[in-house]
């Protein structure tokens, strides 16, 4: 009995050598793709850690930046320090240093689902 997606494909009636080139030509993902996208997942997962670690840390280092500018701050007040350490160029640098990690981290997070997308896609083509 035909498949659903060969009766989708009008290939049902088609000899077997047929069908298979029909359904390489309508493929979504080639094998060549999930190659592609297997040989990126494996040579890329130490770059991911390694991106998520950058980010884990530079968010902490907001925190010790804020804490060792508002330790040195000669303001008189809470919000005065508070503010005097949001104003620094050393604060500044921390968040976008953050920014900067946190971008390249879902960067690669997206590239890793993409990759992913790729293979089960391949895959449901495949059974």
């Amino acid at each position: 009995m035909a498949t659903i997606s060969q009766r989708a494909l009008g290939i049902t009636d088609m000899p077997d050598k047929e069908q298979a080139e029909h359904r390489g030509r309508n493929r979504l993902v080639t094998d060549d793709e999930v190659g592609d996208a297997l040989r990126w997942l494996a040579t890329n997962a130490r770059d991911l850690g390694e991106a998520r670690a950058r980010m884990a840390k530079a968010t902490h280092m907001i925190k010790h930046t804020e804490a060792l500018l508002y330790l040195a701050s000669l303001e008189k007040t809470v919000d005065a320090k508070k503010a005097s350490v949001r104003a620094s160029q050393r604060w500044l640098d921390a968040i976008n240093d953050e920014a900067d990690a946190t971008g390249e981290f879902e960067k690669m997070r997206a590239l890793r689902e993409a990759a992913m997308a790729r293979i089960d896609c391949w895959r449901t083509e495949s059974e």
